[in-house]
C-alpha cells in the first residue's frame, strides 16, 4: 500500500533512512513535529520526530563537537609540548658544547702560557 498523501516538503536519504519534512510544518504557526521517517517501502510515516527531540539531537551533537574539539587541542598541545622539549634539549647540548669548547680554549690559553714562559 503506497501512500498518496505525500504532499509537497523536503526529503533527505541516508543510511538506510527516508526523512520527509512536510511543507505544511512551516506553515503552521504552533507545529511541535519536526520531521517524520518514512518507510522507504511504502512511504508511510513510520516515526514523527517532535522539535524537542530535535533539539536535544541538536545539544548532543554540538556537545559531540565540543568534545571533538577538546581532544583535538589536547592532541596539538601535547605535539607541541614534545617539539618544545626536543628543541630545549637541543639547546642543552649546543649549551653544554659551547661551555665544554670554551673550557677547552681557556685550558688551551693556560697550556700556551705556560708553555710561552718555559720557552723564554
Amino acid at each position: 500500500m503506497k501512500n498518496l498523501e505525500i504532499g509537497p516538503g523536503k526529503i533527505a536519504v541516508g543510511n538506510e533512512l527516508l526523512i520527509y519534512r512536510p511543507q505544511s510544518y512551516d506553515a503552521e504557526a504552533e507545529n511541535a513535529n519536526f520531521f517524520q521517517i518514512l518507510d522507504k517501502y511504502t512511504l508511510q510515516a513510520s516515526l514523527k520526530i517532535d522539535v524537542n527531540i530535535s533539539k536535544s539531537l541538536t545539544k548532543l551533537l554540538i556537545q559531540i563537537a565540543k568534545l571533538t574539539l577538546l581532544i583535538v587541542y589536547t592532541l596539538l598541545i601535547s605535539f607541541l609540548l614534545e617539539e618544545l622539549s626536543r628543541i630545549l634539549l637541543n639547546m642543552c647540548i649546543i649549551t653544554s658544547a659551547n661551555q665544554s669548547h670554551s673550557k677547552a680554549r681557556e685550558l688551551h690559553r693556560h697550556w700556551a702560557l705556560h708553555n710561552h714562559c718555559f720557552l723564554q
